[in-house]
């Protein structure tokens, strides 16, 4: 009777290593990964990239594809990107308090676009009243500031507007990463 043989084990991989890497890797399991992610949320996929951390036009382009194929391959950056975030830090953006200004600036660029006050409110999933309160405070959850980015995407706005620069908005970073309490937050080496 011969020995049992013992389970093949998938390589480790240090998810450092690959996030400094220039490697291209097959897309296949993150754009399942992002699909669920967007089924749990409910999120617009735009607010799902920006809160990954991740190009919009990348996990467009890995939804949808380009001329009818889906994409292949995907920068090993933004997979580790797509990895770390699950429904935990999606959750931790909706009770993570932000700077409102930023927010209070989309909108009042969108209202200036002609956008109706229950046109923004549904984009940002609050009610009119919430709406009017925002207007007025301080503060914001990190997922309205990243629904209001999305909004002004929506209505063609681009550049800082649509959250192209996301990244260069400090408060929200060091928001996302304050709690410990919370889910992890992206590691420094990933942005």
């Amino acid at each position: 009777m011969a020995a049992p043989r013992s389970p093949v084990r998938p390589p480790v991989v240090d998810l450092r290593v690959l996030a400094a890497s220039s490697a291209w890797i097959d897309a296949a399991p993150f754009r399942a990964h992002l699909r669920r992610l967007l089924f749990d949320s409910t999120e617009h996929w735009r607010v799902v990239a920006l809160a990954c951390g991740v190009a919009p036009a990348t996990v467009r382009h890995l939804l949808t594809g380009r001329d009818g194929s889906p994409a292949r391959r995907l920068r090993a950056k933004d997979a580790v990107l797509l990895l770390t975030t699950d429904r935990a830090r999606l959750r931790f953006l909706r009770d993570t308090p932000v700077p409102a200004a930023d927010s209070v600036r989309r909108i009042a660029a969108l209202r200036a676009l002609g956008r109706t006050p229950a046109w923004i409110a549904a984009q940002l999933r609050l009610e009119p009243a919430e709406l009017v309160r925002l207007s007025d405070s301080s503060w914001c959850s990190a997922l309205v500031e990243l629904r209001a980015a999305c909004a002004c995407s929506t209505a063609g706005l681009s550049g800082w507007w649509s959250g192209d620069q996301w990244f260069d908005d400090d408060d929200l970073l060091e928001a996302l990463g304050s709690d410990p309490s919370g889910p992890p937050p992206m590691p420094d080496w990933a942005a």
